[in-house]
């Protein structure tokens, strides 16, 4: 009895590190994995995300961990950009995915950005105001490069934007 308890402790011990949420990301580029950044990642103003303009962090039960950042109206010149920062992968295909779930996040033309190095491999754009509640597929690179991803709101972009959680699929094809 005392043999099980000890195995059933460890394994609670070791066995906890698949369940830690949104550790910055660390899937090495490797095929079949997924690399998941929060706004914010692990904390306030993380070394995982960087932005520009006025991102205002925010709490709601319905945000990925209870919270994002929401941008009320596009810049009156210029863009504001956040960024959550994946590393570079030069030999797999890379599916994005983003997390929607809040009324406010009106947007209907949200930009996507993802870049490899300095180098654009992924614009595409998703409407948040008629997203899906959670999980929204948007798009993948279409040759086998990942890397940062920037939402970017240009002057004179329309309804409120909001950054929350992406996720980045690996895969060699």
């Amino acid at each position: 009895m005392k043999r099980w308890k000890m195995l059933i402790t460890a394994a609670l011990i070791l066995g906890g590190w698949w369940m830690t949420p949104d550790k910055p990301a660390s899937a090495a580029c490797a095929n079949g994995s997924y690399d998941l950044l929060d706004n914010d990642n692990n904390q306030l103003n993380s070394p995982d995300n960087s932005y520009s303009g006025n991102w205002v962090h925010a709490s709601s039960s319905l945000s990925y961990r209870s919270e994002h950042r929401y941008l009320a109206s596009s810049p009156s010149s210029g863009s504001s950009d956040y960024s959550w920062i994946f590393p570079s992968c030069s030999n797999l295909y890379g599916s994005l995915y983003v997390y929607i779930d809040n009324t406010k996040f009106t947007n209907a033309n949200a930009v996507y950005r993802m870049y490899n190095n300095s180098s654009q491999v992924l614009s595409t754009s998703l409407n948040q105001r008629y997203a899906a509640r959670g999980w929204n597929y948007a798009g993948k690179t279409p040759g086998a490069k990942t890397g940062k991803v920037v939402l970017s709101v240009p002057s004179g972009q329309l309804g409120g934007t909001g950054a929350d959680a992406v996720k980045v699929l690996y895969s060699s094809n």
